[in-house]
């Protein structure tokens, strides 16, 4: 859910395992999205809107609209990254694939005028600076009946928890056995800045800036409060057997919906539908 381009750097989240890397918690996750375990949120699109035309946000490797093109939810494509090695590696694997990407920063992106049945953001605004500007931009590049679709982090800037929050991860952290229990370091402001100057940048204005704009359509919140933290970059955890990790795994994310309370501001990712407001 974190893989995803902002800068030079972005090599850097196509490495490690993250917390939907886990079978299970990617039929936890399509249950929050689309109430069916087996159904996604590619699924719920297409039961939504027929397929077209679509914009790519930060596309990285590629990978994004490779699997929305084989799986018949759009037809054609245009991709934006900054980053060049990516791209490249992008144009490389899009085979016959109707897809151009092109290179710019979406902070200052020129978007097109109603050309798109669809504009994707796959963890992707959480690392964009400019987000006002650049919902303004998605309003103008979508047609009428076009969807604004996201998948993305939510939650507080910089990955910097509320103090509630991270004690709750760190009890249940111990409640787990020592062969699963990860080793807990609360995300580190300057080494965050550091590292990737765009990571959840603005991430906390995503809900105001989208009400802004858009109306939704559909909306589910993806919770990770406790479960992301927990199990992202957990390599004790991923490296077990699953009848090791299973009653653990159930526990986490049981704890994990009960702390959400069923609300996107509770949450750490959200799963969002939208239509321009009119």
């Amino acid at each position: 859910m974190d893989a995803q381009s902002g800068n030079e750097n972005a090599p850097v989240y196509y490495t490690g395992k993250y917390w939907n890397d886990l079978v299970q918690v990617r039929s936890h996750l399509n249950q929050l999205a689309t109430g069916n375990p087996r159904s996604d949120w590619v699924t719920k699109v297409l039961e939504l809107h027929e397929p077209g035309h679509a914009l790519i946000l930060n596309c990285g490797n590629g990978w994004v609209e490779r699997d929305l093109f084989d799986r018949g939810l759009i037809l054609s494509a245009i991709a934006v990254d900054i980053s060049e090695s990516l791209l490249s590696e992008a144009e490389t694997r899009k085979g016959d694939r109707a897809i151009e990407y092109v290179q710019a920063d979406i902070n200052s992106f020129e978007f097109p005028k109603e050309e798109f049945d669809f504009v994707i953001n796959h963890a992707a605004i959480h690392h964009t600076a400019k987000i006002d500007r650049t919902m303004r931009g998605i309003v103008t590049a979508l047609k009428t009946d076009g969807f604004f679709v996201n998948w993305d982090y939510v939650g507080p800037h910089r990955n910097q928890y509320p103090y509630e929050q991270w004690e709750a991860v760190f009890r249940l952290n111990n409640e787990l056995p020592e062969s699963l229990e990860t080793d807990l370091v609360y995300p580190h402001l300057p080494t965050i800045i550091l590292m990737d100057p765009s990571e959840a940048i603005h991430s906390e204005l995503f809900m105001t800036t989208f009400d802004r704009y858009f109306d939704s359509v559909h909306s589910a919140a993806l919770g990770g409060c406790l479960a992301y933290p927990l199990l992202t970059h957990n390599a004790k955890f991923h490296a077990a057997s699953d009848e090791e990790r299973l009653q653990w795994l159930d526990l986490i994310l049981q704890k994990d919906i009960e702390y959400t309370e069923g609300t996107i501001s509770r949450s750490l990712f959200a799963f969002i539908i939208g239509r321009a407001k009119v």
